[in-house]
């Protein structure tokens, strides 16, 4: 078994379990490295595409264009399945479109976040840097 099939129940549980009826999954062609990955489309053409691999689980979504990135070792497979659930969770409020944008004053201008608050906590997704709840 590689990591690629091991994983891809885990995820597709996370992702039919907390995304439901927000929108279409589509299964992507796998990434380089034995990873998987998947685009969910959402409400006013928000989208984002997933990914997992060995070391992390990444959300890119569109509008705004950002990433999140949870790193771990999900050779372990409870920590994938909680890990996926979470940033699955994430991305259901984010295509729902119930997020917000947090604009703030930093030393080279203004510049804006995507707050999203779930089950977990409250996400916080800027430009160049993430917050993301502990587990």
């Amino acid at each position: 078994m590689t990591f690629e099939t091991d994983c891809r129940p885990i995820v597709e549980t996370a992702l039919a379990q907390h995304l439901g009826h927000t929108g279409e999954t589509t299964r992507l062609p796998s990434p380089a490295g034995g990873s998987v990955a998947y685009r969910v489309a959402g409400r006013g053409g928000r989208s984002a595409e997933l990914t997992a691999s060995r070391t992390k689980l990444e959300a890119r979504l569109s509008r705004p264009a950002r990433t999140v990135t949870l790193e771990g070792d999900y050779e372990d497979t409870d920590l994938l399945a909680r890990d996926a659930a979470r940033l699955a969770r994430f991305v259901d409020r984010y295509l729902r479109g119930q997020g917000r944008l947090q604009r703030e004053q930093g030393a080279l201008g203004v510049r804006r976040s995507l707050v999203v608050t779930t089950a977990d906590g409250e996400w916080k997704v800027g430009p160049r840097k993430t917050q993301v709840p502990s587990a």
